[in-house]
């Protein structure tokens, strides 16, 4: 089927019938947007279609098929049925096409929606912004849920040096130094000069009282590694942090 030689010929009667676009679109109830497309050989008339429009221009169905008057028409009733069998089947390899191609976009959008929330939702900036941020944001994200529910698996696993993390850590909560559940969360993801820097928030509880710390980090090869904590408490209390700071920071420069 040859959708261009077809759209000529439609153009040919109608300005032979001295009909406008608009005019035969009105005749057969559709927009003359789509007589447009046909004439420019973009699209081809719906199947159903054909017979109003050998009506309207006093030809027969297999001469807008083939795209050109024929005065000697076949008149055997299986020839034309051929015809419009194989005009089907590509008018539906047309819409399938069209059908996959949007199927396609709407996947492509929801990616990049996907991405979108990701980004928004996560905060990641910075000056340099890689992708590396996403696998370092989810590193800290496993590693700090581990720290605070005292899972010996999950900080061996997230944390890189952390083989006597949680030996300290449950030391620590005997002590009276333990970090609550479902407090701590992630403030900021960053790549700045080629090094990622992390930051969370743990609550920590101690001697009757709740302090929070912001602890800073970094990921590599895969963990994450706490660096430092800020502290918000007093010089007094400087003693049971600093034992807290060398349990959670494991880095190590080299």
């Amino acid at each position: 089927m040859d959708i261009a030689k077809i759209g000529s010929f439609i153009k040919e009667l109608r300005i032979e019938k001295g009909m406008t676009q608009k005019q035969l679109a009105e005749a057969l109830y559709i927009t003359d947007r789509a007589v447009s497309k046909w004439e420019r050989g973009l699209s081809a008339p719906d199947i159903s279609l054909l017979e109003p429009l050998a009506e309207i221009f006093d030809v027969s169905v297999s001469e807008i098929i083939a795209g050109e008057r024929s005065h000697s028409a076949p008149s055997d009733i299986q020839y034309v049925t051929k015809e419009i069998i194989v005009y089907s089947d590509n008018e539906i390899k047309t819409k399938v096409v069209k059908r996959k191609k949007w199927a396609y976009l709407k996947a492509v959008l929801l990616l990049l929606n996907t991405v979108f929330i990701l980004l928004t939702l996560a905060e990641f900036r910075g000056e340099g912004f890689s992708w590396r941020c996403i696998p370092a944001h989810i590193s800290l994200e496993k590693s700090i849920r581990a720290i605070e529910n005292y899972d010996k698996t999950g900080i061996e696993e997230n944390i890189r040096y952390s083989e006597h993390m949680y030996d300290r850590l449950v030391s620590l909560k005997d002590a009276g130094i333990e970090i609550t559940d479902r407090k701590s969360y992630i403030t900021d993801v960053k790549l700045d000069d080629g090094f990622l820097f992390t930051e969370s928030c743990f609550t920590v509880e101690y001697d009757g009282l709740t302090y929070i710390f912001t602890a800073t980090g970094t990921y590599r090869n895969g963990k994450t590694e706490l660096m430092y904590l800020l502290p918000g408490v007093s010089t007094q209390a400087r003693q049971w942090v600093n034992t807290l700071e060398d349990v959670l920071c494991t880095y190590y420069p080299g």
